[in-house]
């Protein structure tokens, strides 16, 4: 932990999950759970805890509004995109449905 924490995207944030699971703080930042992020951390696995019961979680992205199928998405959860380079040529006015911004 002590070599990774120096190069984690998130910075010191990984500490919060220190000693305990990290299922509830993946099922938020759901863009961990890729491939290249489980080598990643495979280097730097020291062994593994035994299997426990389930943590039940909450889906936080469960009620999320419908959007625009015209926006290129980048991240479906947490939903991040983009609006069509077009819609911005074309019109000086970008429709609300085309407009996305995420806060975090």
């Amino acid at each position: 932990m002590t070599k990774f924490i120096n190069l984690h995207p998130g910075g010191n944030k990984i500490l919060e999950a220190a000693g305990g699971k990290v299922e509830p703080f993946w099922n938020i930042y759901r863009s961990n759970k890729r491939d290249q992020v489980y080598l990643i951390l495979e280097q730097y696995r020291i062994g593994s805890l035994i299997n426990e019961q389930k943590v039940v979680t909450i889906d936080p992205f469960k009620y999320e509004p419908d959007r625009s199928s015209e926006l290129v998405v980048n991240l479906v959860e947490p939903f991040n995109a983009e609006t069509p380079r077009n819609s911005l040529i074309e019109d000086f006015y970008t429709d609300n449905n085309l407009f996305f911004v995420r806060n975090h």
